[in-house]
């Protein structure tokens, strides 16, 4: 499931009706879809492939840190709140990831989404 090729469109729509379109999709198809096979995973161990940090946990886990908890984000921030208390597995998941990258996390500026700031 291609959860970081949408999850940035709604930030960059120009037409308002386009722009709901794809916080309806976003929200309603594509973050439960991904969230619901996610959730069952979060919390067999501290991070998805054991204790440590992997690749995996930076994909998965910076959707929590770059869309479902930044509070720098441009649209839907009520409906990323309301997701993510869908989850509380991947929630903790995610807390934990923050923490463990508390001082980077605290040093890459504040970006509405992380494109932006590689961009």
């Amino acid at each position: 499931m291609d959860v970081a090729g949408v999850v940035y469109l709604p930030h960059f729509a120009k037409d308002p009706a386009d722009k709901e379109a794809k916080i309806k999709k976003l929200f309603e198809e594509t973050l439960p879809k991904y969230l619901d096979e996610i959730e069952k995973v979060c919390g067999e161990s501290k991070f998805l492939v054991g204790d440590t940090l992997t690749i995996a946990d930076f994909f998965v886990a910076g959707l929590y840190t770059n869309y479902l908890h930044n509070e720098h984000i441009t649209f839907a921030k009520d409906e990323f709140a309301a997701i993510l208390a869908k989850y509380p597995k991947f929630q903790a998941y995610g807390e934990r990831y923050a923490e463990e990258n508390k001082d980077y996390l605290s040093k890459r500026g504040n970006f509405a989404i992380w494109i932006k700031y590689c961009g």
